[in-house]
């Protein structure tokens, strides 16, 4: 999948996902480039929770979806 990112900040999510905990804080900076596209390499959902996009191979660090538009949903190569 290709996403571009709309939002880096944890105060870009909507206020009720925040409030569910586990997100961070409005302060968090998720250090993604606002505009840039990135490939998704891995999702998870839990229930009730947002989906994760994990945006590195090398390292399982992830980022809530609402801070992405969809430009690609292929399945990527990688």
């Amino acid at each position: 999948m290709l996403v571009e990112c709309l939002g880096n900040k944890g105060i870009h999510l909507p206020p009720n996902l925040l409030a569910l905990g586990g997100y961070g804080t409005a302060d968090t900076d998720y250090g993604m480039i606002i505009g840039k596209r990135y490939i998704v390499y891995a999702m998870s959902a839990l229930s009730g929770r947002s989906v994760q996009y994990c945006l590195d191979a090398e390292r399982l660090y992830e980022v809530p979806a609402e801070l992405f538009r969809l430009i690609d949903g292929r399945i990527s190569r990688h």
